[in-house]
């Protein structure tokens, strides 16, 4: 069995049936993440299909401090409280995101999952967990000695569609959207900002001030509609005036530059030649630019 599938897929049920084990049912207890959402009546057939012990009949669990926390299943384990069962058959799952977590319970519960920023999470995780494999791979040379390689900037956009059964724009858009304001996706989570606004402040200047968060308030204050908001944008990464073409052609390559390294850009154009000029508030937000660009060696950066 290879020693890295259950890290890599926590979720998979794995060939080797000694990976699941028939645990007490007392063990095993609901996820905090289900909230208020009651618990489902399993169905006669939850209940054959638990005294039968069918290959299908898994529970996936995690260890907590608290105990086996149930992350999906909850019907056979239910059902086998009702069949009058000591013992269940359990997938203890190890190393799952927090995201990955919320959303396998909710689902789990019958609850629909919108937060954009779980599943924001969850994708990332998954662009981290399929960069790391595709590293252990390109490791081994061809006569079998292990050699030091670096890994792909980042894992296919079309993989991680297929594997969320989206497309590339609706995933490429979820991951822009961790590159807001902490506070930012507080406000979009209670309601008092959409996810379309939201998007106007992508590729704003946040980590060393209030800038991001600031605007977002004033959008909400003024009750700015998305256009509107698009357009305060617009003048705030119009920077300064630049000599010769201020077209909107250089507005927004601006633009582009400026959500692409996470601060403000400047072109001045004079029709033969040009220069670019960022902008950065403290040593910090450097460095965060020069990964964006590539320019550290950082592994855990996904270029996204």
């Amino acid at each position: 069995m290879d020693p890295h599938a259950a890290h890599d897929d926590a979720f998979s049920v794995a060939v080797d049936s000694q990976s699941i084990a028939l645990l007490p049912v007392e063990d095993l207890r609901p996820s905090q993440y289900r909230g208020s959402a009651g618990f489902p009546v399993p169905a006669r057939a939850h209940i054959q299909a638990v005294k039968e012990l069918r290959p299908d009949v898994v529970v996936v669990a995690r260890q907590t401090q608290e105990g086996l926390e149930i992350l999906s299943g909850i019907r056979f384990w239910l059902a086998a409280q009702s069949a009058k069962m000591d013992r269940v058959p359990v997938l203890v799952a190890e190393d799952v995101p927090e995201a990955l977590a919320r959303i396998r319970v909710l689902e789990d519960f019958g609850v629909k999952q919108s937060d954009p920023f779980d599943l924001a999470d969850l994708i990332h995780a998954e662009q981290m967990r399929m960069r790391k494999s595709a590293k252990r791979k390109s490791a081994a040379s061809a006569d079998g000695k292990a050699k030091s390689v670096r890994g792909p900037r980042s894992a296919s956009a079309a993989a991680l569609s297929r594997a969320f059964g989206m497309n590339e724009y609706t995933l490429r858009h979820l991951l822009r959207l961790r590159r807001l304001d902490p506070r930012v996706r507080e406000m979009v989570r209670r309601g008092a900002l959409s996810q379309g606004h939201a998007k106007t402040l992508v590729g704003l200047p946040y980590q060393q001030s209030d800038f991001q968060y600031g605007l977002a308030k004033k959008i909400v204050e003024r009750g700015l509609t998305v256009r509107q908001a698009e357009k305060l944008r617009q003048e705030i990464l119009s920077g300064p005036k630049k000599t010769g073409s201020n077209d909107a052609d250089i507005r927004r390559e601006e633009m582009v530059i400026a959500e692409a390294i996470g601060s403000k850009a400047a072109i001045r154009w004079n029709g033969k030649e040009g220069s670019l000029v960022i902008h950065f508030g403290s040593l910090e937000v450097l460095e965060g630019i020069k990964q964006r660009l590539g320019i550290l060696a950082d592994d855990d950066d996904l270029g996204v």
